[in-house]
């Protein structure tokens, strides 16, 4: 009841400010108000998803200069929301990239692969690839948001390229 008092307390605060105009004058500048009010905070819908993509974007593109820096072909980079890796076979390394650092290793510094996921109804959601090292500053990276088929399909060809199995 209180809220339905502040509403209608400010609606006739609206319709005495625009009292010279017609019912259809004030619901339409009325619509407008409301509208313009919430444009500015529409942003807050769309931010999140608008953060994930362009940081995807730009992992991608710190990958790239990383790759041709190194002559390393892109087809070999795996991608991640956060974390992403360029496999590459010629000098048997891997760089996995953050947007804020890069670390190198042999592939002999890597001791096992696991694919990690949630299930949710029977599908394989937020994928992730957990490279286990031996490197004791950081033991483990992990590599996600892929879908289920890039996941298995990277898993099975990282195991082979590592002769894991």
């Amino acid at each position: 009841m209180f809220i339905f008092n502040i509403i209608r307390a400010i609606l006739l605060m609206f319709r005495a400010m625009f009292a010279a105009e017609s019912a259809g004058e004030f619901l339409f500048k009325l619509v407008l108000w409301f509208i313009g009010a919430l444009v500015p905070f529409s942003f807050l819908l769309i931010w999140p998803k608008l953060i994930d993509h362009g940081s995807g974007v730009l992992l991608k593109r710190k990958a790239e200069r990383i790759a041709k820096k190194k002559g390393i072909a892109m087809d070999r980079y795996i991608k991640g929301e956060n974390t992403g890796a360029i496999v590459d076979k010629n000098t048997r390394n891997i760089i996995f990239l953050t947007h804020y650092e890069q670390w190198e290793l042999a592939f002999d510094q890597i001791r096992g692969l696991e694919w990690e996921w949630i299930d949710r109804n029977g599908r394989k959601t937020k994928n992730h690839l957990v490279f286990l090292t031996n490197d004791e500053e950081k033991p483990l990276y992990k590599v996600g948001s892929l879908d289920s088929h890039e996941a298995q399909e990277w898993h099975n060809r990282l195991e082979m390229t590592l002769q894991l199995s």
